[in-house]
């Protein structure tokens, strides 16, 4: 098969085998399964996170791509924001874990260049900052790093349902396929207002932050998230 180069950041930002830690994360599926949701729920589940969760880092994501070609401090209030909209700290240590292993990616393959420097510098590094320098250092558009953000969300729900529940891979294609009515949505919305951390989205799920704060008291786990 014959890729356009052009393509390459995106395709590298999508590969479930980048050696960023994400097969310690379930995109909070896990915790949802130890609260009592079945593969029935998966669908609804995947919504509600999609139009929560992620659609507060994509924003962020798409804010911090913007702030990275910027020549202020912006990235710091995108920081900011997302921390401000992430008020569960459990789910604030998951990002950062994640991002972490990005952060470690950007150091090794792109010592130099100015994303991994400013994104050093921060307090934190949240998985969607980490995201967009990533995408910003694979030379992705905006579009593609929401994209690929969005697709690694689904995916990583997707693929933790069949280790925590039996279930045919077949399903799990199906159920990613059902969201991209909504991941296009979501996109737009956040390409819309690019570089303004506070149109970052403010939604929260209190019913997904009791279930990550029940699973970070437990030891009966498989995945870090």
């Amino acid at each position: 098969m014959i890729v356009d180069p052009d393509m390459a950041g995106l395709l590298i930002l999508a590969d479930p085998r980048l050696p960023v830690g994400g097969h310690t994360q379930s995109g909070g599926f896990e915790p949802a399964v130890l609260g009592g949701c079945g593969l029935a729920d998966l669908p609804d589940y995947v919504e509600v996170r999609l139009r929560t969760v992620s659609a507060v880092d994509l924003g962020t994501a798409v804010a911090a791509y913007a702030a990275l070609g910027a020549p202020s401090d912006g990235l710091a209030d995108v920081h900011a924001h997302w921390a401000a909209r992430t008020p569960s700290h459990v789910q604030r240590q998951a990002s950062e874990s994640a991002g972490s292993g990005m952060l470690r990616l950007l150091r090794r393959l792109f010592p130099h260049h100015v994303a991994t420097a400013l994104v050093s510098e921060l307090p934190t590094a949240p998985r969607p900052i980490t995201y967009a320098a990533l995408g910003r250092a694979l030379g992705a558009s905006p579009r593609e790093v929401g994209a690929a953000l969005l697709h690694d969300d689904v995916q990583a729900v997707t693929s933790a349902a069949l280790k925590l529940l039996p279930a045919d891979p077949v399903d799990a294609v199906g159920w990613a396929l059902a969201t991209r009515g909504t991941r296009a949505e979501l996109l737009s919305a956040a390409l819309a207002c690019p570089g303004r951390p506070d149109g970052i989205p403010a939604r929260s799920a209190p019913q997904l932050e009791m279930w990550a704060h029940n699973h970070d008291r437990t030891n009966r786990r498989l995945f870090r998230a």
